[in-house]
């Protein structure tokens, strides 16, 4: 989240957005051996980089199949 509190210092906060996404990554994956339906929670870490920050959803909602 990025606070302005003025006018002024909207392209400072763009260019630290912009930082931001430069440095996303997107994963996916395919669960398996999971029930289907409802809660399932996400632990997303980097392997050997403890000094790095990952930003993730705590977990998804499936739907019943």
């Amino acid at each position: 989240m990025f606070e302005v509190e003025s006018t002024r210092n909207l392209p400072g906060a763009f260019l630290k957005v912009l930082d931001e996404f430069r440095q996303r990554y997107l994963v996916s994956y395919s669960p398996r051996g999971v029930q289907r339906g409802g809660w399932h929670r996400l632990d997303v870490r980097v392997k050997g980089r403890a000094n790095l920050q990952v930003k993730a959803r705590p977990g998804y909602l499936a739907g019943s199949q």
